[in-house]
């Protein structure tokens, strides 16, 4: 991830015999305050599942401003390499030439991937609704649309999202309690909290005139996101940070949207360390997400549905 530059680029984690026999591409969007290589492990996962992951991680200062802009970036920037990566594996002369789609799978982790996804969504519609340039933002060009409303049709056709610790709730003190428990040091800390502060009293000040918040707004997207008919919650009720409670409420008012949802439920993990305490579950959940995928192409495949989307 190039954090020096004012445009990000993602990591990328490819399996042992790409692009051969690569089975998916995963775009994965790491919690606030992670690093690269806290990403990667869970990346790591997929790729041991001949998988291919282009993974990013926003930083604390997006993710407390909520940069529209930065946001927007991530999800471009991942957007546009898993899109090379689909045309080099499906462009391979080895790979067998029977009309295989490359499927893709988005995994997330808490809010800090949840609000990348959210953005995602969003030029996702701007993209496939033919916005002209008063309704789609300025930085985002043609090709970029195009990648888009091509990744779109492939998570909805035969992808995959998964919400690990996600998406959190936005409760009053949840924003402090998420700083607080990430890595930066106690300056840094205190000036997060401070924005947080400043923040929440321009959104008091927005409920007083009866206009919806950022969180609301957040929470709504989240219920309402078409990316994929498809989508599995991996949480716990020990989760300090990301409500359980919630969780189950958005589960069932995504099942009246139309999508399929499997819960993975756990008693006692903590925030994003559900591996950590149950690796074999949590296995067992990537299995079936890939397994899924596949199975999902080959039944497209066996309809007669050929082509590039």
């Amino acid at each position: 991830m190039n954090t020096t530059s004012s445009i990000t680029l993602p990591d990328l984690v490819l399996p042992p015999k790409h692009p051969k026999h690569t089975k998916a591409i995963v775009l994965m969007y790491g919690w606030l305050g992670s690093i690269p290589k806290h990403v990667k492990k869970y990346a790591e996962l997929y790729t041991a599942r001949d998988c291919a992951v282009v993974y990013d991680i926003a930083n604390v200062v997006m993710l407390m401003t909520r940069n529209e802009k930065a946001l927007d970036n991530i999800a471009v920037q991942t957007v546009k390499k898993a899109c090379e990566m689909i045309q080099q594996i499906e462009g391979d002369e080895t790979r067998d030439k029977s009309g295989s789609k490359v499927p893709v799978i988005v995994h997330y982790f808490s809010n800090g991937g949840g609000f990348v996804v959210e953005r995602l969504g969003y030029l996702i519609r701007v993209a496939k609704g033919g916005s002209t340039t008063e309704t789609k933002p300025k930085y985002i060009d043609d090709s970029t649309l195009r990648d888009l409303i091509f990744l779109s049709d492939r998570l909805k056709d035969i992808g995959y999202e998964v919400a690990d610790s996600a998406p959190a709730y936005l409760h009053p003190f949840s924003a402090y309690r998420a700083v607080n428990t990430t890595n930066l040091n106690f300056v840094l800390k205190k000036l997060c909290n401070f924005v947080i502060f400043l923040l929440q009293l321009l959104q008091e000040g927005n409920r007083l005139v009866k206009t919806q918040t950022v969180d609301a707004v957040y929470w709504n997207n989240m219920i309402e996101n078409d990316l994929c008919s498809h989508q599995m919650f991996i949480y716990s009720t020990a989760d300090k940070l990301t409500d359980s409670v919630k969780i189950d409420e958005l589960m069932e008012e995504r099942k009246k949207c139309g999508v399929a949802i499997i819960g993975v439920k756990f008693e006692d993990s903590e925030h994003v360390l559900h591996y950590r305490k149950y690796p074999k579950d949590y296995n067992t959940a990537l299995n079936q997400i890939v397994d899924g995928v596949i199975k999902r192409e080959e039944g497209r495949r066996d309809r007669g549905g050929g082509g590039r989307p």
